[in-house]
């Protein structure tokens, strides 16, 4: 007998001892008398602690990654975009495949429920969001069933929808998704996915698409940019850049563990903003980020508390970005989902199937208004074979990594720019 095979191308605290018997009776007062729910709030609050810091975990390794393969290169991509897709795989993710996947997140032993319940929280917040749009669609080949439990998962917790598809005819497949993406990103994203990766063995695609359009808190007068110096890595090399300025109230610091300065730029009528940090010195940023990987977020935003008024110097720029991420997954931990997944909780199919590739485009643009960002992630399903003191100057003249977060420290976007 012989087999077809599928392929998947794409994401008590111990008490003190004195009083004890008394502080033992107090808190049983206390916990007879706590609101029924004051119990499942905190559990909530734990869960979603653990949930945060896995994704910033994950977007650690995984920037990590990408800035080694690519430090050369200006660089952009949504975390959470990759994070989302990988996710709605791992619903229908089973044995060793699933093992991994969990590892790769740092999720092991955690609730699959309670972690799609997470990314619905996420997903739900900026639901209706007028600058932020986190879209997700699944296309199963013609003829094919996605499993019910599956297909609710993704359906009520990822605001997923399933449409049949002939990947069979790969040019009109590859168009009509390409629509699909045009339209979750403001026409931003386009020719995401190519008919060279579709074919008659394709089963499953499964997209996650992100736009971001902010208008900072506080703009730059255009009047202000003037036309500057940019030092590349090589402190010989200077590139010109449009340089914007502004005086303003700012959520800064300086690490100097990082050996570096941070800044933070809100967007108005929301709890996003970016986060930039800065080297001390033109060659410091591989440095910083090397540095910066045994650093969190949290720490930071938490030494960034204060605000200040800071001179902000900061180039206008465009850049786009892509990338396939079967090897830099692969190094991550998840090798097992390209040479022989498991993915039997997905389709009604006894197919073996397992990833072929992931992919990932994003592009982001800065300037005196605000931020425009966008990316598109992609997994198709294939038979396998104090006293007053000056303003400190925050001069962004050289390379810095930057990233779009929100009150969580979620990486919607992240990157760097490195030259002009």
């Amino acid at each position: 007998m012989s087999c077809r095979c599928a392929v998947i191308s794409i994401v008590l605290t111990v008490f003190g001892i004195i009083g004890c018997i008394a502080l033992g009776i107090f808190l049983k007062f206390r916990m007879d008398h706590q609101p029924k729910n004051s119990i499942e709030i905190l559990h909530s609050d734990i869960t979603k602690y653990e949930f945060t810091n896995s994704l910033e975990a994950f977007s650690g390794k995984l920037f990590k990654e990408l800035s080694q393969a690519h430090g050369d290169k200006n660089i952009v991509y949504s975390p959470f975009s990759i994070e989302t897709c990988l996710a709605m795989t791992r619903q229908g993710a089973e044995n060793e495949t699933a093992k991994e996947m969990d590892a790769s997140f740092e999720t092991e032993d955690k609730n699959l429920r309670s972690i799609a319940d997470n990314y619905h929280t996420i997903l739900e917040k900026y639901e209706k969001s007028p600058m932020l749009n986190v879209a997700n669609k699944i296309y199963v080949q013609q003829n094919y069933k996605v499993h019910e439990e599956f297909n609710r998962t993704l359906s009520n917790e990822f605001f997923s929808s399933v449409e049949n598809i002939d990947f069979s005819q790969n040019v009109a497949a590859a168009s009509r998704m390409n629509k699909w993406v045009e339209l979750k990103t403001e026409n931003a994203i386009k020719d995401f996915v190519s008919s060279d990766n579709l074919n008659a063995d394709t089963r499953l695609m499964l997209l996650s698409a992100i736009h971001f359009k902010g208008e900072w808190a506080t703009g730059f007068a255009p009047e202000a940019t003037t036309e500057e110096d940019f030092h590349t890595s090589d402190v010989n090399n200077t590139q010109k850049v449009q340089l914007m300025y502004k005086k303003d109230l700012c959520h800064y610091n300086t690490f100097y563990d990082l050996d570096a300065s941070a800044l933070r730029l809100p967007y108005k009528n929301s709890d996003l903003s970016m986060l930039i940090l800065l080297p001390n010195s033109i060659n410091g940023l591989p440095a910083m980020l090397e540095k910066l990987a045994n650093t969190t977020f949290d720490t930071i935003m938490k030494d960034m508390e204060t605000q200040t008024y800071v001179n902000v110097y900061l180039p206008k720029f465009k850049v786009e970005f892509e990338v396939e991420l079967k090897d830099v997954l692969s190094k991550m931990g998840m090798g097992k989902m390209f040479s022989s997944g498991d993915f039997g909780s997905m389709l009604k199919t006894s197919e073996p199937m397992s990833v072929s590739n992931v992919m990932h485009k994003a592009l982001i643009e800065v300037n005196e208004e605000g931020t425009k960002a966008a990316a598109a992630s992609g997994l198709a399903i294939t038979a396998r074979s104090g006293a007053e003191i000056p303003s400190p100057f925050f001069r962004a003249d050289h390379p810095f990594y930057y990233a779009i977060i929100d009150e969580d420290n979620v990486r919607m976007f992240e990157g760097i720019f490195v030259n002009a």
